[in-house]
């Protein structure tokens, strides 16, 4: 078995109580005591969560925007600096090599993503650059990310950074002053509430990550594991590669239409995606379900009584609404709201009911 990797900052987790589990090749803090107070600081205050494990990726030279524009799914082209979006890298059958966010700057463009992803996401950008003035570069090692999240997570910030936050849209960013240092920190709202996620040199991370626990008290701030992060996740609807994304999925069936334009020129993948937007529906597509009894486990079929009609993919027992939760992929037939569901768990029979997602915005 391969050694998993470590966050820069692991004797600092260690010495405040993070029982560590093994997540995408790494040994990630999975909680610090006490998950639901983690996930109640998300909802109601700040929640301080080390990202370092992502992977990040930088595209430079004057040919990385229309690169970028002829190879991935949304419209890098438009972008002005300060902006961002969510986006693909697509098969020419329209499935997914990998999803990731996108950052642009003036004089180049990062990219973070999952790292089991990072190999399948380089190979096929640096293959295809032949007279283009792109120079493709693996960050990982040069950042970490430290993202916080909650009602309190502006607050909190402009204490740290001595500055009045502005308000953002997700992917939109700018740079913070900090220890000598600008930082780049970009919207982000993947847990349903306010979010930031702060791209920092290793070298200043300890640095940061003291002084957004310092000022953390004052905004009913505390550090937060996968646990809470990936209960507030599935709250919020959002899908993730390993769960509800995989490379048999077309992005349409996981809700990430708006991550795959139909307007702009070619790129790879696009007759596919373009297809199926101009006939209106996919066969399958991303589900909210909830329980009232046990819960099964991620991977359970779904089942009509005849045959099968989707899979659990996340599953957790949900503070928010005191009741076990889900999101799956199930055929559009069944996806209506308010339709019930049988899962085939090991346990025996499970109902379930078909919501709607999110099960919690703000």
């Amino acid at each position: 078995m391969p050694e998993l990797s470590t966050l820069p900052l692991q004797s600092q987790h260690l010495s405040r109580g993070a029982v560590l589990s093994e997540l995408v090749g790494f040994s990630l803090p999975l909680n610090y005591g006490d998950a639901t107070a983690e996930h109640q600081s998300i909802r109601n205050g700040a929640g301080i969560a080390d990202r370092s494990f992502l992977a990040k990726v930088e595209f430079s030279g004057n040919d990385a925007v229309d690169y970028l524009e002829r190879m991935t799914s949304n419209e890098v082209g438009s972008l002005q600096p300060g902006q961002g979006c969510h986006s693909t890298l697509l098969t020419d059958r329209g499935k997914l090599v990998v999803d990731f966010h996108l950052y642009k700057f003036e004089d180049r463009i990062r990219i973070d993503l999952d790292p089991t992803r990072k190999a399948p996401c380089i190979e096929p950008l640096e293959k295809f650059i032949i007279m283009d003035d792109v120079t493709v570069t693996d960050v990982s090692e040069q950042f970490g990310i430290i993202g916080v999240y909650g009602p309190k997570s502006a607050a909190l910030l402009s204490s740290v950074f001595r500055l009045d936050m502005p308000p953002l849209t997700e992917y939109r960013h700018f740079e913070a002053f900090f220890a000598g240092e600008d930082l780049m920190v970009a919207c982000r709202h993947f847990t349903g509430e306010d979010g930031y996620e702060i791209w920092a040199p290793v070298e200043f991370l300890e640095e940061l990550f003291q002084g957004l626990l310092e000022a953390a008290p004052a905004h009913d701030g505390r550090l937060v594991g996968s646990e809470a992060l990936n209960i507030a996740r599935v709250e919020a609807g959002v899908p993730l590669f390993g769960y509800e994304l995989n490379d048999n999925t077309i992005p349409n069936e996981a809700g990430l239409v708006y991550a795959c334009s139909v307007t702009k020129g070619c790129y790879i993948g696009q007759e596919i995606i373009s297809r199926i937007h101009h006939l209106g529906h996919v066969n399958r597509q991303l589900t909210g379900l909830k329980f009232a009894d046990r819960l099964p486990d991620e991977g359970d079929p779904i089942s009509d009584g005849e045959r099968k009609t989707g899979t659990v993919t996340s599953v957790v027992q949900s503070p928010s609404f005191e009741s076990g939760i889900a999101l799956s992929i199930l055929r559009t037939e069944h996806a209506e709201i308010g339709n019930k569901v049988s899962v085939e768990s090991e346990g025996g029979v499970i109902e379930a009911e078909v919501v709607e997602l999110p099960f919690y915005s703000t």
